[in-house]
Formats: C-alpha cells, sequence, structure tokens
C-alpha cells in the first residue's frame, strides 16, 4: 500500500457525545482511507467503542446484521478474542470494569477499503491502543467488512457504556490513500 496520505476531512467535537461522525469524507478520488480517531474518554467507566459507515446519505447504516469482524486484544492484565457476524456494527476496543479509563486519551485507526465503490463490499483493517487509570497499556486489532454493495459516504464513532463518554474536542482525521 503506497504511503501518500492526502487530508480529505477532519472534524472536531463540539460537545460531550456518545456519537461522533464524518459525512461526506468518502467519494471516487479514493479506494483506500485511513481513518484516526482521538478522544479522551470520560466515562470513568468499563465501555466499548464501535464504528459504522454512513450511506449515500450520510445515515449511519445500524440494522440488517450487516457486519462481521473479529478483534484480538492484548494488555497486561487481559488478552482476548472476539468474533462476531450479523452485527450492527464493528467493534473497535474495549475497557473493562478494572481498567477504568477516566481521563484517559485512546487512539484508533481504521483502514477502510472501497467505501465508495456501489460493486463491493466495504472492508477494514482496525487498530486501537489506551491507557487505563492504572497507567496499563491496552492494545486491540481487528478486521471486518460491510456485507453491503452500495456507496458509503461516511464514518459514525460509537461509545458505549456510559452517557457521554466522548469529550469535546474529539477529533476524526480522514485521509485518502495514494
Amino acid at each position: 500500500m503506497s504511503t501518500n496520505l492526502q487530508l480529505v476531512k477532519s472534524t472536531t467535537s463540539t460537545s460531550n457525545t456518545d456519537i461522533f461522525s464524518v459525512t461526506d469524507c468518502f467519494n471516487e478520488n479514493y479506494d483506500v482511507y485511513k481513518v484516526v480517531f482521538t478522544f479522551i474518554d470520560a466515562s470513568g467507566v468499563a465501555n466499548n467503542t464501535f464504528f459504522r459507515l454512513l450511506d449515500s446519505s450520510n445515515s449511519a447504516i445500524s440494522s440488517g446484521s450487516l457486519y462481521d469482524y473479529a478483534v484480538r486484544g492484548i494488555g497486561t492484565s487481559s488478552a482476548y478474542d472476539n468474533r462476531q457476524t450479523g452485527q450492527n456494527e464493528i467493534f473497535l476496543s474495549y475497557l473493562p470494569d478494572n481498567d477504568l479509563s477516566l481521563g484517559k486519551s485512546r487512539s484508533q485507526v481504521a483502514y477502510i477499503f472501497n467505501p465508495y465503490d456501489s460493486t463491493s463490499y466495504t472492508f477494514t483493517m482496525h487498530q486501537t491502543h489506551g491507557v487505563t487509570t492504572g497507567n496499563e497499556f491496552i492494545a486491540h486489532k481487528g478486521i471486518g467488512v460491510l456485507k453491503q454493495t452500495a456507496t458509503h459516504k461516511g464514518i459514525q464513532l460509537i461509545h458505549v457504556g456510559s452517557g457521554n463518554g466522548i469529550q469535546s474536542n474529539a477529533t476524526i482525521s480522514v485521509y485518502g490513500v495514494k
């Protein structure tokens, strides 16, 4: 894969939220995108982070059991594998109850393949890392697919586990890969 990245769009949240989207960031100019999510988790409770793609109207594709994924998690106190089919989102990362992440930065990178191609499924590779309140490293690496041949124009980050876990000033940056 080429390493020439071109910024397509970057969005910063203006308030605390659990759902954060970037619209109109995929187009006919690129087949591969690098998406970088960076945020401070303000929840202080166990939580999961997922993402979904947005359709050609920039609405989240969240029904129909169209996503499959597999993820491997590692950390100094826990490791696990997770494989799911027929889901309504793709899993990015998990912090269990004993790994409260209050005030710790979390970064996530996803490569999205063929999102704008209406004749192909959209595939993903993603990896994350973070630090717990006990200053413990935790990371995840995974793959996923949206089993739908349609044009997708954006991406949505979802924080599950508490209200408004993604603090304001979170960013999602989308780069086209040439």
